[in-house]
């Protein structure tokens, strides 16, 4: 298998990793027990945990096929909203996982059809002035492209890129984020 994995976070100790399939194997350096390598835990550890994270994802089709996971839970449940946040590319890229893992149909028809939703939002300019482009495009339209060649998919990645560049022609200066630019004494005079 190719391998998708991309920028996430040690589920027990929150360091950051370049790979989710680091944490299966065995944590990362920061809180796996002292003379545990990387090699040591059994593979089949490693496909039970994989099974067990398809299973959950399954789970969560019906809800999330077409619609996106708010950020924050709302009465201990994370309720299906529009794509039109900086977190909509987390669960696209759990379902593109969950295929590369089973080769399950049902999870590449739900990675296209959330796909769509990433090129129109790109298309239509919706929620895309800030710089968390690539946490929309990398675990959703990157890794549909990477798992099935999806030119949609790259088109709507290459577009959140440019997306991006506009942000650093316009806001190069320190201190400018969130889609504005900050006024200092020294800009205002510009």
């Amino acid at each position: 298998k190719m391998g998708i994995g991309f920028v996430g976070f040690c589920y027990s100790c929150r360091h950051s990793l370049s790979c989710f399939t680091e944490v299966l194997r065995a944590g990362c350096c920061y809180c796996r027990p002292e003379g545990v390598g990387m090699n040591e835990i059994a593979n089949q550890t490693v496909l039970k945990a994989l099974d067990e994270a398809a299973s959950r994802v399954r789970r969560n089709l019906s809800s999330f096929t077409y619609e996106c996971q708010n950020h924050s839970s709302v009465n201990n449940s994370y309720p299906a909203v529009e794509n039109n946040q900086w977190t909509c590319g987390f669960w696209p890229g759990d379902v593109c996982l969950a295929y590369e893992h089973t080769s399950d149909p049902v999870f590449l028809h739900a990675a296209y059809s959330l796909c769509e939703s990433f090129l129109s939002r790109i298309e239509q300019k919706i929620e895309v002035d800030h710089h968390d482009m690539g946490f929309l495009s990398t675990p959703s339209c990157v890794s549909l492209y990477k798992l099935d060649g999806s030119l949609r998919a790259r088109r709507a990645a290459l577009l959140a890129a440019d997306q991006l560049l506009t942000r650093k022609a316009h806001f190069s200066r320190p201190g400018e984020r969130w889609g504005r630019r900050r006024i200092t004494a020294s800009s205002s005079t510009a």
